[in-house]
């Protein structure tokens, strides 16, 4: 994805001249790798609206993440095996909403490979964190909630459970250490990245 302003100029290499809201004197704009939030976000859009113009967008960025050739055609006739070849939660659930907007069986397949994947990889000790050595997990993980949807979706109940609307929020409040003295905790900063010994 390229930086740019709202009239389409490229911002990319553009040098920051003083330091403010966007950044630091000196920063430079760059080109960033599309995060899985965006195709969650068009396969979002495309089931809303039915558009074939966002399909072909989905069917593009699908191949890229990793999912297969998805047919460009048609959404509900798939024109060979789906893949799931890198796995996260917003990948599953941008599977899972393209199979509530399709009714189409492969879909579900696929988002129940993605869900064995990423219970296989995420799941360590009955929790999810990033690795076995990590000692907290996150009461909001999306894996968690990926795979609670799945179920859901499997079976015939996807209404019964929440859906995903966002990540990256956090908690974080004062404490008093020992000496009297307080501090400010950030569970994402603080607490998650805790590993043992």
């Amino acid at each position: 994805m390229k930086p740019m302003f709202a009239d389409g100029k490229d911002l990319t290499g553009h040098t920051f001249p003083r330091s403010g809201f966007y950044g630091k004197k000196g920063w430079v704009f760059q080109r960033k790798p599309v995060n899985p939030i965006v195709f969650l976000s068009t396969v979002t859009a495309w089931a809303i609206s039915g558009r074939d113009s966002l399909w072909q967008h989905v069917v593009t960025m699908a191949r890229h993440f990793g999912l297969g050739d998805w047919n460009p055609a048609d959404p509900k006739a798939p024109q060979g095996a789906l893949a799931a070849t890198q796995v996260d939660a917003i990948r599953l659930f941008a599977v899972l909403e393209v199979y509530r907007a399709t009714g189409t069986p492969s879909y579900l397949d696929l988002a129940h490979r993605l869900g064995e994947r990423l219970l296989a990889e995420h799941g360590q000790r009955g929790m999810f964190v990033p690795s076995v050595k990590h000692i907290h997990c996150r009461f909001d993980d999306t894996d968690a909630l990926a795979l609670l949807n799945l179920i859901a979706a499997e079976r015939g109940c996807p209404d019964m459970v929440p859906g995903f609307r966002s990540q990256g929020g956090y908690i974080h409040g004062d404490i008093q250490l020992e000496d009297g003295s307080k501090r400010n905790v950030i569970d994402i900063k603080d607490i998650y990245p805790l590993t043992m010994g």
